[in-house]
């Protein structure tokens, strides 16, 4: 019984011995290698089945999944693809577990949204992946690796085929309002048109602009749209606003067109029809420009030309007058502090709007235009004193070159005080240094 005993034993002891062995003998150390040794797997997903419609959007994902668990994570480089607009759902990976041959798996997993703008293949380019894992036996092992992606086939969903402009989405609509309306026009009154629209699944760049209002005695100004892209319920929704200012410059009857939009409503694959009436508008009065004919005789207006004559005098003494005044030093002067106090709230609003929009690359490039006449200012630099001011700036450069996420509304809006201090402090340095303290030369005796 012994002897059985010890002959067991050693046949453990000699396959634990081979399989450390055969261990140590592999040596794994790339994201390549740990994929063949099965300790890591990779794959990009087409999460939806064809048809594959244009302007719908195609999910696909990558999943990463390791057997251990990840170090620094991952991350999916930018692509683009041509004639799509390509959307990510977040901006962080989605972490889960999964079940592997008994054991536990943790993945990441990033996916994006395509919206082909054009029927026929479409091939989107290798991704690159950067995966970062620590492992049981090897360490932390990282790199990048790419994935092939297939190609895929779209096609015109069914009803769009004769139609120009159109979306695809699970919900779209449209508000218009009116501004400035009145009971009577008179030429020079104005209204102003307003649309929003808001689209499901979809990004606001993907809905087109209103068509252009062209009528002969209508001046028509079309505000640049405000487009702007969020999540709901996991689900990206994009919103877009237009504003279309109108200007009556002549008497007359002016019909503004009906307006009508088509989308794919991607629940019922059907194509669906807004309806947006136009509007009327009566206006009276004489047309902007015209004149109206005066022929008045001598003897009804005799002092018609004394007047003419003293206001000509009287124009004429005054343009002296400034003309003389503007290019003394004290009116220079204050020109130059009313220029400067000008070119300071207009920088000033420019950046508040920015702020608004979270728009941080023009947040940025106001900050050093407001600090331009002092070439050795940095944004850090300026913020060191204060640890959340310290926060907020490096938040605002690392989202202006694409990473991280944008600081809030109202702390965008506090780092434009630090130019206010920082200009005066530095102001004051350069004052000191135009008076220095006088210093005595010393005589020298022959």
């Amino acid at each position: 019984m012994n002897k059985s005993i010890r002959l067991l034993w050693l046949m453990l002891l000699s396959l634990s011995v081979q399989f450390a062995q055969a261990t140590e003998s592999i040596e794994i150390k790339t994201i390549e290698d740990l994929i063949s040794a099965g300790e890591l797997e990779a794959q990009l997903v087409i999460e939806k089945k064809p048809p594959l419609y244009q302007k719908a959007p195609i999910e696909i994902s990558v999943e990463v999944g390791t057997d251990r668990w990840f170090k620094r994570g991952t991350k999916v480089h930018d692509f683009i693809v041509a004639e799509t607009l390509v959307r990510p759902t977040s901006s962080f990976a989605f972490n889960d577990s999964r079940r592997r041959d008994g054991d536990t798996w943790s993945f990441q997993s990033w996916s994006f949204y395509l919206y082909a703008q054009k029927t026929g293949r479409l091939q989107t380019p290798p991704l690159t992946v950067f995966i970062s894992v620590d492992t049981e036996m090897h360490g932390v092992i990282e790199g990048e690796i790419t994935l092939e992606a297939p190609e895929l086939e779209i096609q015109a969903p069914p009803g769009s085929e004769a139609l120009d402009y159109w979306v695809a989405s699970t919900d779209f609509t449209v508000d218009e309002s009116w501004e400035g309306e009145l009971e009577e026009y008179q030429v020079g009154d104005a209204v102003t048109r307003i649309r929003r629209f808001t689209i499901d699944s979809a990004p606001a760049m993907s809905i087109p602009d209103s068509p252009e209002i062209k009528l002969d005695g209508l001046q028509v100004y079309q505000a640049p749209a405000k487009v702007n892209d969020k999540t709901v319920r996991g689900s990206i929704q994009g919103i877009r606003e237009e504003k279309t200012v109108i200007t009556f410059n002549t008497a007359g009857s002016f019909t503004i067109p009906d307006d009508q939009l088509f989308w794919l409503d991607l629940d019922t694959n059907s194509v669906e029809t807004i309806e947006l009436p136009g509007r009327e508008f009566e206006v009276s009065g004489l047309s902007l420009g015209s004149q109206i004919s005066l022929k008045p005789s001598f003897k009804e207006n005799k002092w018609l030309f004394l007047y003419t004559g003293i206001g000509i005098l009287a124009l004429a003494l005054s343009f002296f007058v400034i003309r003389k005044l503007i290019q003394l030093p004290s009116f220079i002067s204050i020109r130059n502090r009313l220029d400067l106090a000008k070119q300071k709230r207009q920088l000033k609003a420019g950046y508040m709007r920015a702020a608004s929009e979270q728009n941080t690359q023009q947040c940025l490039n106001l900050l050093y235009e407001r600090m331009s006449d002092y070439s050795q200012w940095q944004l850090e630099m300026a913020c060191a004193h204060d640890q959340e001011l310290s926060r907020v700036s490096a938040a605002l450069l690392a989202h202006a070159y694409g990473v991280g996420k944008a600081p809030e509304v109202n702390e965008l809006k506090m780092l434009w005080k630090v130019t206010d201090v920082t200009k005066n402090n530095m102001d004051c340095e350069v004052s000191l240094q135009l008076n220095p303290e006088s210093t005595r030369i010393p005589s020298v005796n022959n």
